[in-house]
């Protein structure tokens, strides 16, 4: 008789036990599933995520592209301003204009080659366009405001 008290106090207290773990495992069956809930919106994320880093990445290559052909315009730019400086220098040389601050136009093409609307003498139409004409490609007009 005192082996089986003993023996259901220690029943009890294994279905007060059982009961305990029932309940853990009920709530971590509940935090399994809001896990998998939210792993499944974070692939979401990871797929929106990976579209936008792929439209980055196309945007990026555009603006290489873009930086690459600005680069090329930029050193266009300063090869015709190296050239208009050596062609004021030289008005400036061949006492046209006496400083570039004199300078507030010219026009150099096939025709002729004025100067602030004075049009230059033959000799030094041609001294200009043999120089110069060559490299703007056929006209070459320059205007201070």
């Amino acid at each position: 008789m005192i082996r089986n008290k003993e023996q259901d106090r220690r029943n009890a207290e294994q279905a007060e036990r059982n009961e305990e773990q029932e309940k853990r495992n009920g709530e971590q069956a509940q935090q399994n599933e809001e896990q998998k809930r939210r792993d499944a919106e974070q692939v979401i994320r990871n797929k929106e995520q990976a579209q936008r880093d792929d439209e980055q990445e196309i945007r990026n290559k555009e603006q290489t592209q873009r930086d690459a052909e600005q680069e090329i315009r930029n050193k266009e730019q300063a090869q015709r301003d190296a050239e208009l400086k050596k062609l004021i220098d030289d008005l400036i040389g061949d006492k046209i204009i006496k400083e570039k601050k004199g300078l507030s136009s010219f026009t150099l093409n096939d025709d002729g080659f004025t100067v602030n609307g004075v049009k230059q003498s033959p000799e030094v139409f041609k001294k200009y366009k043999t120089k110069y004409l060559k490299l703007a490609g056929g006209t070459y007009n320059y205007r201070y405001n």
